[in-house]
Formats: structure tokens, C-alpha cells, sequence
């Protein structure tokens, strides 16, 4: 299993972030505009290439949902569906998350069921904390861009939207 870390401040204007290793060096940034008509999260490698992109589909009403694409092409829609209790759905891939929120444990899960990845989550000093562990073999940067997916979807938005305003003051 490869581990990785990322946290992030919940409430501040610059939105950059790493995804750790666990020795603690930076593989990937997370950079988010600090204001924008849909919140998007832009996932680069260390030399500032982008390696996925995250964008919010906007106004949505109930849930949220977000697309997540790597080089321009649409990978997969990660939906969060509020019923009797909350899930999140994906479409365009063949994995599956399953866990609960709160406290934000879940699992990545392929077609067959095994387990892509493992990610633990946390709030300390107003700063989301994610652990997440793939398997060996699992495509990372998937993985890892899915989480940021989820990050977004279940954390107060990163950034003030058009669609959150409409959210919000309707």
C-alpha cells in the first residue's frame, strides 16, 4: 500500500494545498480559484503540469456533484445523494465508494470489490485532514483526485460560488 496525506484550511483565501507521501514531501498541488462561478480544484504534479481537474457541476439543488477529468476528457461524475442517509455515487467509472460521513471513512472499490483505497478523514484546527492509503497497482492519481472530489463535496465549498449564493440566499 502507498500512504498519502492531505489537509487543507477550511476557512482561507489561498487555496493551495499538497498531497503528501508518507515521509511528508509533496507528490501533488491542489490550487483552487478563491472566487469563481463553480468551485474547481486544479490537481498538478510537482513541476506545475496539471494532472486532473476538479469542477463543480453547477446548480444543483439537492447534493452536489462534481466532474472530475484528466487531460480535458470527462473520467468520472462524483454525486453526492442526500437520502435517508447521505452516499456518494460515481458515474462514468466502475468503482464504487462505500462508507459513512460522518465520520468520513471510506473505501474505493473496484468492479470485483477489492479495495482501490482507503481513506480516513478528520477536522483539527479548522484544517480537513484526509489519510489515504492505495493498494498496490491502484491508479493514484485517480484515486487521489476522487478524494479532492469528495473533499469538495463534503466540506464547506472551498470557494464562494454563483451556485452556492443560489444555494444559500434563494
Amino acid at each position: 500500500m502507498t500512504d498519502y496525506f492531505m489537509q487543507h484550511k477550511m476557512l482561507t483565501f489561498k487555496h493551495r494545498f499538497s498531497i503528501d507521501d508518507a515521509n511528508g514531501a509533496p507528490v501533488y498541488y491542489v490550487e483552487t480559484k478563491p472566487v469563481a462561478l463553480v468551485q474547481q480544484a486544479k490537481m498538478t504534479d510537482l513541476a506545475g503540469r496539471e494532472v486532473a481537474l476538479v469542477k463543480e457541476k453547477p446548480l444543483k439543488l439537492f447534493g452536489s456533484a462534481f466532474n472530475v477529468y484528466f487531460a480535458g476528457r470527462l473520467a468520472m461524475t462524483v454525486t453526492q445523494n442526500i437520502k435517508l442517509r447521505r452516499t456518494i455515487d460515481l458515474t462514468g467509472t466502475d468503482w464504487s465508494v462505500q462508507g459513512t460521513w460522518p465520520p468520513g471513512i471510506y473505501d474505493v472499490l473496484d468492479p470485483v470489490g477489492q479495495v482501490q483505497a482507503h481513506v480516513a478523514t478528520g477536522l483539527a484546527n479548522m484544517t480537513d485532514v484526509y489519510s489515504i492509503q492505495t493498494a498496490p497497482g491502484a491508479p493514484d492519481a485517480q484515486v487521489l483526485a476522487l478524494v479532492v472530489a469528495i473533499d469538495a463535496i463534503l466540506s464547506p465549498p472551498m470557494t464562494l460560488t454563483l451556485s452556492d449564493w443560489i444555494k444559500n440566499w434563494s
